[in-house]
Order: C-alpha cells, then structure tokens, then sequence
C-alpha cells in the first residue's frame, strides 16, 4: 500500500496534582491526601489512499499511586461515494479519586461514606462501528453507530448496615452495548428536522 501523505504528528503533555487536606479522610483529626498524574499524548493521521485514513493514538501516564499506564487507540475510516464507515478501538484507565480512596466521613450521624484504599484503576476497551450517508444535495445526513465497551474493575459503590454505610469497592467486569441513529434533513433554508 502506498501511503499518500506524509504523518501528522500531535503530541502533547498533560500534568494534574490534586491534594486534600481534610478531617473527612479519618475518624482523629486532618490528613492530607494527594495524587499526581503525568500523561505524554501522541497521535498520528495518516492517509493510506484517497478513500482510507487512519489515526492512531497513545497516552502514556504515571501515575503517583497507581504508576505507568497506557491507553493505544485505533481509528480508521474509509470513504465511498456518499457513504463513510469508520472503526474504532480504544482502551480506557480510569484511576480512584482520593474519595473513594481515602473518604471516611460521618454524615451528621445520618450515614458514613467510605472509601477503599484497596481499589484498583477500571480498565476498559471500546469497539465502535459507524457509518455516515451525506447527500448534499437533498440535504440529508443519516449516521448510524454501534459499539460496545467492556469494562473492567468498575469502581462503583454500595449501601450497606440497613442505608447508614455507602461503601466504595470494585465491581465484577461487564459490557455495555449501545446502538444509535441519527438523521439530519434541511426541508427548508428556514427549517430543519
């Protein structure tokens, strides 16, 4: 195959300190919590031929609890007439805030909420497929997607001891599957549906 144009390169860095100091983190008195991330983005587009162009992604991240983690995504797309069809691949890192790490927290007496030092990050890859009808003519756009995501130590959270105890933990893995259709039609220069 014989590339048409020369890799557009994008690359970027991305740095988050989050620090709390809080009475809200234990039962005697304030703690500090924090966590530092450090991500180094890159993406590239390429055009393989005149009717298929790729891009693909990489983020790189450390991060101060968790450590190095990476997140490659894949998208290409290939055109024809009035139609496009794309695919895309992704893998998602999601780590615990400090909340539902660290939070123990007593509600006025009402309730506690508690976090969970011993979460891991949630994981996930993604698959979509799309197509698009554009016909400029009659003024229609028509788009239709399905995906699917299966996610992977899903933090989510729990009541317990009769709703007075909301507990942070890791849930089982899952998938979640969507279908979409979306359509545009200009009727009129002053009306579209």
């Amino acid at each position: 195959i014989m590339l048409m144009a020369p890799l557009v390169s994008k690359t970027g860095i991305e740095f988050n300190r989050e620090e709390l100091r809080s009475n809200r983190f234990t039962s005697g008195g304030l703690r500090t919590c924090d966590v530092t991330d450090l991500v180094l983005v890159v993406q590239d587009e390429a055009k393989i031929t005149n009717r298929l162009g790729v891009v693909g992604g990489l983020r790189l991240g450390l991060n101060s609890t968790f450590n190095e983690y990476y997140t490659p995504s894949l998208s290409a797309k290939y055109a024809l007439a009035r139609w496009g069809f794309r695919f895309t691949v992704a893998k998602g890192f999601r780590t615990p805030t400090l909340k539902e790490l660290y939070m123990n927290w007593d509600h006025n007496g009402m309730f506690w909420i508690i976090g969970n030092e011993k979460l891991k990050p949630e994981q996930s890859i993604f698959y979509s497929l799309s197509t698009d009808y554009v016909n400029s003519e009659k003024k229609v756009n028509i788009t239709g997607i399905v995906s699917y995501n299966q996610v992977d130590q899903k933090i989510g959270g729990v009541w317990s001891d009769n709703q007075t105890r909301f507990l942070y933990y890791n849930m089982k893995s899952y998938g979640i599957f969507t279908a979409e259709l979306l359509g545009k039609w200009k009727v009129s220069p002053s009306f579209l549906l």
